[in-house]
């Protein structure tokens, strides 16, 4: 009779050794001692199988415990598991090295395009004179055919001395148009005498408070140094704005 039997139920092998044999008994780990019983009961997984087997593979005459099919199949479950997540998280880096693509040659296009306004904007910047010489353009072709503030706008500094210079131009034609010569009238004088007589229009009326009123911020306020520039195109615009509404072919 072979004194040593391996059995196994669902969940366990089942280990029957003579007491003088017990110390291969606990080789196998883990192990529990049933006194009841009188036998070793391990947990049925593939670990304590390989053990048992090389443990009492030679001392068994028939082997009667199997492999626990379960365990097996659950670790090629697992395996394949492991083997999708693998899969998905490749796709993954896959699509998120495509989307880094996308960014950096997006990053690249919107770096060309900023490089591009820069070279612009230096360009205006550090080309003061074709900037004035547009203005002059749009301007004398507002002006039309008055030659003599078609003379103004070709003469005249585009400096901060324009706020002061281009309104002494303005009193000039506006006694002009009043055929007066008295030194004693100011700007406002002059505007008030245009309005009572109706020589202007009400437009130019308002265009000649646009000027007065420009040179007066400028001779006595503080100015931000970011508006001055702006301020001398205003008052080009509103001069020659003025030039076509006085018709000074007719008037002066």
């Amino acid at each position: 009779m072979n004194l040593i039997q391996l059995k196994q139920t669902d969940n366990h092998y089942i280990l029957s050794i003579p007491s003088t044999l017990v110390e291969r008994a606990k080789k196998i780990i883990p192990g529990d001692w049933d006194s009841v019983n009188q036998v070793w009961k391990y947990p049925r997984n593939m670990s304590t199988y390989d053990s048992l087997m090389n443990e009492f593979n030679k001392d068994i005459d028939e082997i009667k415990i199997t492999p626990p099919e379960l365990t097996i199949i659950n670790q090629k479950n697992t395996l394949a598991e492991k083997n999708r997540v693998i899969a998905d998280q490749r796709k993954q880096i896959e699509s998120l090295e495509f989307e880094i693509s996308e960014r950096e040659h997006e990053i690249d296009r919107y770096i060309s395009t900023i490089i591009n306004l820069n070279e612009k904007i230096d360009h205006l910047l550090n080309n003061d004179s074709d900037i004035e010489n547009v203005i002059r353009k749009v301007a004398k072709q507002c002006v039309g055919n008055n030659t003599r503030c078609l003379k103004i706008i070709e003469e005249i500094e585009f400096d901060l001395t324009l706020p002061i210079e281009l309104p002494k131009k303005v009193i000039n034609i506006l006694k002009t148009v009043l055929k007066t010569q008295d030194q004693n009238c100011d700007f406002a004088d002059l505007i008030g005498e245009s309005r009572k007589k109706k020589l202007l229009s009400p437009d130019a009326i308002s265009l000649l408070h646009v000027i007065r009123k420009q040179r007066n911020i400028f001779a006595h306020n503080s100015l931000n140094p970011n508006t001055r520039y702006m301020r001398v195109i205003f008052l080009v615009a509103a001069f020659a704005l003025l030039a076509e509404e006085i018709q000074s072919e007719q008037k002066l």
